[in-house]
């Protein structure tokens, strides 16, 4: 009923939350099954919102720097939730640096070389090296999807230590 992973978050919250876990699994289940169009491409405004935007990584990545630091020179080292989540916490501020690069290279990127048409996927020709490292530097969710990873398996095994 419940998978194995699930299983200590589902049990240890199912009476405080009630039937909160299996409303959430159903729609859950029902927005996979109904898909739309994402709209995942973000744009930022001239020059403003990309500098923002850069600066917003920069901070998250010496927050991720002095989250691993705090848990690395403490004894929270000695439990191995923590030593996941401070594995998380390195992988963010790598996720960072990495997309960090990529907007960089956005900026080179022409926009001749981004093919929009309407009701169709956009297309990005590899005429050149910065369109091509652009294009794998836009694969940031191969780094944050382990780092998200890493910190839900820190977030189940405090739940096991203090049982």
């Amino acid at each position: 009923m419940v998978p194995y992973m699930l299983r200590p978050l589902f049990h240890e919250y199912q009476g405080k939350f009630g039937n909160f876990f299996t409303w959430t699994g159903l729609v859950s289940v029902g927005m996979l099954c109904c898909p739309d169009s994402a709209h995942a491409i973000q744009t930022h405004g001239e020059p403003e919102g990309i500098v923002v935007h850069q600066l917003a990584h920069m901070v998250f990545l010496l927050a991720m720097v002095g989250m691993v630091l705090r848990i690395r020179y403490s004894s929270l080292n000695l439990r191995r939730s923590w030593r996941f989540f401070s594995a998380g916490a390195i992988t963010l501020g790598v996720w960072n640096l990495w997309a960090f690069s990529g907007h960089q290279l956005e900026m080179l990127v022409s926009r001749s070389s981004i093919r929009v048409t309407h009701g169709q996927t956009p297309t990005l020709l590899l005429d050149s090296w910065v369109t091509f490292f652009y294009y794998i530097y836009k694969m940031d969710h191969c780094i944050l999807v382990p780092a998200m990873v890493l910190f839900y398996l820190g977030m189940r095994q405090l739940i096991r230590e203090d049982r």
